[in-house]
């Protein structure tokens, strides 16, 4: 069946303005009428009167399993006093009971063992922050998944039932989630994110669930496109993964597995986040999952392999091992677009070498909102303004950027992430590296990011030109429709 799509205005990001034309399409790809053969006995046409079609956004980075499993279960993000967070848990029947997002910024404590143990002394009890990167855990929690070998990994501290970045993980990987909750969180998210108009995400999801579980379901689904990142547990799991052909031979057309992810370092909010001088409360640079020869190990194999590898760093130390690695291993004008993701820290110094090494950067503007009076006390004013959150002058520098949510950490809504981006961008700007600048993150931008023949027809309806409206507008609005794949998720 050949969709046409009349009386609309068609946003072109090499004009940076709108043409007023129809769109065709076939088989959930936008055709060319004059070079393309039309199925003319099967045609549909939507007149859109007017209204304006936009491309439809990629998230450069985010949790899709952990959306999910936030929009099934009570969230805790805007938890902001004890006796509401002792009534969430005390509803929830669940033995087990896995909760994430709460933050002692709004909380105003943090929810130790003991608070936990005073609610329950049955059920077990796992609260993760709303960052990922540390959790809190009662003693029937402890006991039932024998959580004492994790001792103090990561400067976690079991007698108060706080685990951070190893710590936690290798908790979690006892609470394995079964392939229906996998793909319940799966199909919740991707609903989710349609209906703000992101069609497909850079993913990172496995945590909490059998590998082969994971791809399985990844595979056989088609209700979002997604770029997984693998984030192996080691080198040795990584070629164990390599050998096995997750990387060459479980590609869908909604499914690319090329990317592989590693820690370098955890958070600004969990002290975690390595510094290259220690915090300005409490006399600790951070954790650094590894050395910078350790992560040349990983650049070596990967430009072997063909694979794309993207670092997490937060801290300017975590950068700082990220760029000796890269600089010792990577590939003259990294062909595989090797990438950097958050880099809330960088020193002028670490900006130019990212641009001479050419490497891409994920950014998350809206954590600027979201942690700015916490990252000022915590890092010290000084250092906060002079190298932290560093997105314009890596902009004015060349610097290749992408933009995402890291969602389940902040929310998923791309609206109001660019209204964010607008204090670092003009809007253009925004717009582009939340569409094209993501597709080719992804080696996909003659396939994604733009309303052109060739090109996945995936888009949302606006009635309006946001390009003409305030930020108030902007923060504000959202999609009338999306259109995913040839096909609009709500009637028009």
């Amino acid at each position: 069946m050949t969709k046409i799509l009349k009386n609309c205005y068609c946003w072109d990001h090499v004009k940076e303005d709108f043409d007023y034309k129809s769109l065709y399409i076939q088989d959930g790809v936008l055709i060319d009428p004059e070079k393309d053969e039309i199925e003319k006995n099967t045609i549909e046409i939507d007149n859109l009167k007017g209204k304006y079609l936009y491309p439809a956004f990629v998230d450069s980075h985010l949790h899709l399993l952990g959306v999910g499993s936030e929009l099934r279960n009570p969230p805790l993000n805007d938890v902001d006093a004890p006796e509401i967070l002792r009534e969430l848990i005390r509803a929830d029947e669940r033995e087990t009971i896995l909760l994430r997002g709460w933050d002692e910024e709004k909380l105003g404590f943090i929810p130790d063992r003991d608070f936990l143990d005073n609610i329950s002394n049955k059920k077990n009890i796992i609260l993760i922050r709303k960052c990922g990167h540390i959790g809190t855990v009662n003693t029937p929690a402890i006991n039932a998944f024998q959580l004492e070998e994790t001792g103090n990994i990561d400067n976690s501290e079991l007698s108060r039932g706080l685990l951070k970045e190893r710590g936690l993980n290798q908790a979690l990987e006892k609470i394995v989630n079964d392939k229906r909750s996998i793909a319940k969180n799966l199909i919740t998210a991707a609903e989710k994110l349609k209906k703000e108009g992101i069609t497909s995400v850079h993913s990172d999801d496995y945590h909490s669930v059998r590998f082969d579980s994971l791809i399985e379901i990844l595979q056989r689904q088609r209700e979002i496109r997604i770029f997984e990142k693998v984030n192996p547990n080691s080198m040795e799991e990584l070629q164990a993964m390599t050998e096995s052909g997750v990387f060459s031979s479980h590609n869908t057309e909604f499914l690319r597995v090329k990317s592989v992810k590693v820690f370098l370092d955890g958070s600004f909010g969990g002290r975690t986040a390595l510094l290259t001088a220690p915090y300005e409360d409490t006399p600790t640079r951070g954790i650094a999952y590894m050395t910078s020869d350790e992560f040349a190990e990983y650049v070596h194999f990967c430009e072997r392999n063909e694979l794309q590898l993207i670092a997490h760093v937060i801290g300017d130390g975590a950068l700082k091992i990220a760029l000796e690695g890269f600089e010792k291993a990577i590939s003259s004008q990294n062909p595989l677009r090797h990438r950097l993701v958050h880099l809330q820290m960088a020193s002028r110094e670490q900006l130019s070498l990212i641009k001479r090494l050419d490497l891409r950067v994920s950014i998350q503007p809206i954590f600027f909102d979201s942690d700015f009076d916490m990252g000022q006390r915590i890092l010290g004013k000084k250092r906060f303004e002079e190298i932290c959150y560093p997105f314009r002058k890596a902009l004015d520098m060349g610097i290749k950027v992408s933009l995402s949510t890291d969602s389940p950490v902040e929310k998923t809504n791309p609206i109001i992430n660019m209204v964010s981006a607008l204090r670092f961008m003009d809007l253009n700007k925004a717009f582009y590296s939340y569409t094209v600048a993501g597709a080719e993150a992804a080696f996909m931008e003659t396939e994604l990011g733009q309303l052109r023949p060739g090109f996945k027809a995936d888009a949302f309806l606006h009635e309006r030109n946001i390009f003409q409206m305030n930020t108030d507008e902007i923060r504000t609005t959202k999609p009338e429709n999306v259109l995913y794949n040839g096909q609009w998720i709500f009637n028009l």
